[in-house]
């Protein structure tokens, strides 16, 4: 995702074509985990390594999404209009970024 300058000092984002994909720490056996059209990354892995959180515009709008490490069971976790990303984990605890709809 990259920024463009607008006028006035606000910002535009550029929702670039994005997947997530998996690869062991070695860099072999890359797995790709989402193929949906637009944008898909700013992803986190919870601390238990079970979970993969991540923004997508897959139902037309950023939201949240979670999904199993293996990339199975993706679910929606947000549903506000507008940005809904910035989430990270902080010890065993998921914090929202202000800016973020809140749920």
């Amino acid at each position: 995702m990259s920024a463009e300058a607008k006028a006035g000092g606000a910002y535009r984002w550029a929702l670039d074509d994005y997947d997530l994909y998996a690869v062991r720490i070695d860099g072999q056996e890359m797995q790709r985990l989402t193929s949906t059209p637009g944008y898909d990354a700013g992803s986190n892995v919870s601390p238990d390594g079970k979970t993969i959180v991540w923004t997508s515009v897959k139902d037309g709008d950023l939201d949240l999404y979670a999904m199993n490490l293996d990339g199975s069971k993706p679910r929606r976790l947000t549903s506000e209009i507008g940005y809904d990303g910035g989430l990270f984990f902080a010890g065993q605890q998921a914090h929202r970024l202000p800016g973020g709809a809140s749920h």
